[in-house]
């Protein structure tokens, strides 16, 4: 680590990003890990949230699915998330308030565990 500058202060690890989501949020942040269980049958994946700021969905069952924004969701008109990896995320700066609507999930063919992650404003 180099010597700061005459006046200046070192930057300690991880305070660079906490300030720079003070700035940009407006506070400190926070990951949110999920798994939940999706079968044939249209689940909530992630509830509607006007904190969240980012998201990520991955499919890591071994049969297709998808994802949509509405209850009315089936297996063939929404998102197709692929098997065992699949995935879809959403985020402020690029989908705007899109990043806080409810989420859901089907599975086209079994039940099968997806993983989420949030990242929410404090």
């Amino acid at each position: 680590m180099s010597t700061p500058a005459r006046g200046r202060s070192l930057v300690l690890p991880g305070e660079t990003a906490a300030v720079y989501a003070e700035r940009i949020f407006g506070g400190r942040t926070q990951i949110v890990e999920a798994r939940v269980t999706i079968g044939t049958t249209v689940t909530q994946l992630l509830a509607g949230n006007p904190k969240r700021i980012f998201w990520m969905a991955v499919n890591n069952a071994v049969n297709a699915g998808s994802l949509g924004f509405a209850p009315a969701l089936t297996a063939t008109t929404g998102i197709v998330m692929g098997p065992s990896g699949g995935f879809a995320s959403m985020e402020v700066f690029v989908d705007g308030e899109g990043v806080s609507w409810a989420v859901y999930a089907i599975q086209s063919v079994a039940a099968g565990i997806w993983y989420t992650t949030e990242v929410m404003q404090l």
